[in-house]
C-alpha cells in the first residue's frame, strides 16, 4: 500500500507478514510444525494487527491522547475559575462592608471612630 498523505496512517502499510512468519517460526520452532498451533498463532497476530490499525487509523490514537490533555486542560481551567469567583466574592464581600462602615460615617458624623491599633 502507497503511503498516505497528510500524516493519515495507512491501515498495514508498517507490517511484513513474511517477516513475521520468519520470527515467529525461529522463536517457536515446536510450534511451527504444529498447523493447529500455527493458525492459532496467525489468528491472534492478525488480531493485534488489527487492533494496531484500529488505533492508528487516521490518527485515532493521537487523537485519544490530545481529548485526555484537553479534559485534563478543562478541569484545570474551571477549577482556576472557581478559585478566582470565591476570591472575587470575598473581596466583593470585603469591599461593600466597608462601603457600608464610610456611609454610617457620613451619615453619623458625631459617632465616635474605630480606633484602629496601629
Amino acid at each position: 500500500m502507497a503511503p498516505a498523505s497528510s500524516g493519515v496512517t495507512v491501515p498495514g502499510a508498517k507490517r511484513d507478514a513474511e517477516r513475521a512468519w520468519q520470527v515467529w517460526k525461529h522463536y517457536n520452532p515446536t510450534q511451527a510444525e504444529d498447523p493447529h498451533a500455527t493458525a492459532l498463532a496467525m489468528y491472534d497476530r492478525a488480531y493485534r494487527d488489527c487492533l494496531a490499525d484500529v488505533t492508528d487509523f487516521a490518527g485515532l490514537h493521537a487523537a485519544v491522547h490530545r481529548l485526555a490533555d484537553l479534559l485534563e486542560a478543562t478541569q484545570r481551567e474551571r477549577e482556576a475559575i472557581r478559585l478566582i469567583a470565591e476570591t472575587d466574592a470575598a473581596g466583593c464581600a470585603w469591599g461593600l462592608s466597608n462601603a457600608m462602615a464610610e456611609a454610617h460615617a457620613l451619615a453619623h458624623p458625631d459617632d465616635k471612630q474605630e480606633s484602629l491599633p496601629f
